[in-house]
């Protein structure tokens, strides 16, 4: 004689399983005291989108555990983050993003101590931290003779700062600027130093008749 299953069992043996199945594969934090007598220090608290993620231990590393362990897979990350290993020193490793860390977002890691200090049998080490929001703040410095002996061509200047680091690559795309409709030239001068980036806007021209520039940015 068979039997049968109620269609709300099943449905509710299907739903607990996958809640199963999804707590298995959901990394658990782990408490900092359990770590106190073999880390150091960590990456934390907020961070620069082009930072790498540093893990320092209590004592040094060996050189031949260093060198075993190095291309393993030691850090995760929740967003994932795609990356390498690098040992700064005996005591410090790093992880560095395959490309910028995206913008205000906060992160969880989690990294493997068992591949690197053995006979402790700890969970792996979690710690949180996240990366500046990215703003850009213009600052329109004004207009200029392009020539000392000519009235005709003006530049004006500017300068855009951010928030965080930005590829220099995306930076050219923020600026606009056209007169009486007519795009115009925009040129650059990066800086590394303070997120601070010049710029001038070219070949704007002194016609007869008044005529307008606009200057507009989108970050």
């Amino acid at each position: 004689m068979k039997k049968f299953i109620p269609l709300y069992l099943l449905l509710f043996l299907l739903g607990f399983s996958l809640t199963l199945f999804k707590c298995s594969n959901k990394k658990i934090s782990s408490s900092p005291s359990l770590f106190t007598e073999v880390i150091s220090g960590y990456s934390g608290g907020v961070i620069s989108n082009n930072s790498s993620i540093k893990l320092r231990f209590m004592d040094p590393v060996k050189s031949e555990v260093q060198d075993e362990v190095v291309n393993e897979e030691l850090f995760q990350f929740e967003p994932e983050i795609k990356g390498s290993n690098n040992w700064l020193d005996d005591y410090t490793i790093e992880f560095v993003a395959d490309e910028l860390l995206a913008s205000g977002t906060k992160f969880q890691g989690f990294f493997d101590i068992n591949k690197v200090i053995e006979n402790k049998n700890l969970p792996s080490f979690s710690f949180e931290f996240q990366t500046l929001k990215q703003s850009v703040f213009p600052n329109l410095i004004g207009i200029q003779q392009a020539f000392e002996d000519s009235y005709k061509y003006l530049v004006y200047n500017g300068e855009l700062e951010t928030a965080d680091y930005a590829d220099f690559e995306s930076i050219p795309s923020v600026i606009k600027a056209t007169q009486d409709g007519t795009p115009l030239t925009v040129k650059w001068e990066f800086s590394d130093e303070n997120n601070k980036h010049s710029f001038y806007i070219d070949s704007i021209i002194r016609y007869d008749n008044e005529s307008y520039v606009q200057i507009s940015w989108d970050g």
